[in-house]
């Protein structure tokens, strides 16, 4: 992982996802709100379990290509076999 004043590379979107993915399973309740200051101004992020309003799935983008899942897992499991 890199630090907080390098690029964002790949394996940093990959572990984001991955993280991501593990709070949305475990730790979130309904919702949370978070914020951080970057060189660009004030970031507001918001997770929750339902759409904007007005979205669709459609307008969102799915990281679970990069979490590995149970399906993963086993066709991983089956090719080193």
């Amino acid at each position: 992982m890199t630090t907080p004043n390098e690029e964002f590379t790949d394996a940093d979107r990959d572990q984001l996802a991955v993280l991501l993915h593990k709070y949305a399973q475990y730790g979130l309740d309904q919702w949370t709100a978070l914020r951080t200051s970057t060189t660009h101004g004030t970031v507001y992020i918001a997770i929750t379990r339902d759409p904007q309003d007005g979205a669709t799935d459609e307008d969102y983008h799915s990281i679970d290509r990069f979490v590995p899942g149970p399906t993963t897992r086993s066709e991983n499991t089956h090719q080193n076999r």
